[in-house]
């Protein structure tokens, strides 16, 4: 159970906009937004270091050595983690960049071709795959463990619920099934529980799925939700 832990300043810019927080691997960094720049800030020293590029949304490598970040209009990119040129992805309306674990392969959403939908592109580039390819709004990408599957959060269902596909086949499953919103879905390590964002409490709180190392992918049942915070 969490409770309210007071927060620490991580590095102090005089912005009011540094947002999208990411932890290294190695959880002596953290990276964020802030406008103008994307911005590395050492946690033990507060040491603060520009990596000289706009961006939004990014998300370090599993090895650290990399941070993959969009700009919400002309696309996903990766950068060094120590600095340096950054490589173009892909090109569109493309948010939510998840790396998977093994480091090969990043889900992000994208609004091309006017719909929102999941598809994956190779960390070291070339032509992005669809995933999902329907009317609903799929977003908020994270991959499992093994790789083989993606949680997102959706409203195919009419509502925003989590979904899981998988990677290989297009197979989907829902995960959850309320009036209130779930979205932002992150698996645990060992891949058999999925946290994540929801307000059926009255307000946004964390919830957590379980047991799902029991239930196939095209199967609808899920069970023994509970909340996290309170």
């Amino acid at each position: 159970m969490v409770r309210n832990p007071q927060p620490e300043p991580a590095g102090n810019l005089a912005w009011p906009l540094n947002m999208d927080p990411a932890w290294s691997p190695g959880g002596d960094r953290i990276v964020f937004s802030a406008p103008s720049s994307l911005w590395i800030c050492g946690v033990a020293e507060s040491l603060l270091t520009s990596l000289n590029l706009d961006g939004r949304e990014p998300a370090w490598s599993p090895n650290g050595a990399s941070i993959a970040y969009s700009d919400w209009a002309t696309g996903l990119r990766t950068v060094p983690a120590a600095g340096g040129s950054a490589i173009q992805l892909t090109s569109g309306p493309d948010r939510s960049p998840a790396w998977s674990r093994d480091g090969q392969w990043i889900a992000f959403g994208s609004g091309r071709d006017g719909r929102s939908d999941l598809w994956i592109v190779s960390a070291q580039g070339g032509e992005p795959r669809r995933i999902t390819d329907d009317v609903a709004a799929d977003g908020d990408p994270s991959w499992s463990p093994d790789g083989e599957l993606i949680a997102f959060s959706s409203d195919r269902s009419g509502n925003l619920d989590l979904w899981v596909v998988r990677v290989s086949s297009g197979a989907l499953s829902q995960v959850t099934t309320d009036p209130a919103g779930d979205v932002e879905p992150s698996w645990s390590p060992d891949g058999t529980r999925i946290a994540f964002t929801s307000d059926r409490s009255g307000c946004a709180n964390i919830w957590i799925a379980s047991d799902l190392r029991t239930v196939r992918v095209e199967s609808k049942t899920w069970s023994d939700l509970k909340r996290l915070y309170r």
